[in-house]
C-alpha cells in the first residue's frame, strides 16, 4: 500500500472570485485525493486534503500556481494525524 499523508494548508494571496475552490476540487479529484476546500472569512482559502505522498507533491504544486486569474502569494501547510478522513473531496460553504 502506497504510504498517504494529510495536509492542511492555508493559501493567501488573490485567491476568492477566480474559481479556485473549483480548481481545487478538480485537481484533488484527477489525484484521488480526498478532503476539502473553503474560503475564509479573511480572504484566504484552507485546504484539508489526504493522498499519496507523491500525489500531495503534485496537488501542492498545482495549489502553488492556481487557476487563470489567481495570484498565490503564499501556501503555508503542516502535516495532520491520518484520521477522519473524508471518502471525497468537497467545496466546503462554511
Amino acid at each position: 500500500m502506497t504510504k498517504w499523508v494529510r495536509k492542511q494548508m492555508r493559501v493567501v494571496g488573490r485567491v476568492q472570485g477566480v474559481g479556485f475552490r473549483y480548481f481545487t476540487q478538480r485537481q484533488a479529484g484527477r489525484l484521488g485525493i480526498v478532503g476539502y476546500v473553503r474560503n475564509l472569512s479573511n480572504g484566504d482559502v484552507e485546504i484539508d486534503a489526504a493522498g499519496s505522498i507523491e500525489d500531495m507533491q503534485i496537488f501542492q504544486n498545482l495549489i502553488q500556481k492556481g487557476p487563470t486569474g489567481a495570484r498565490v502569494q503564499e501556501l503555508m501547510a503542516q502535516i495532520l494525524p491520518l484520521q477522519n478522513l473524508s471518502e471525497s473531496f468537497d467545496i466546503r460553504y462554511f
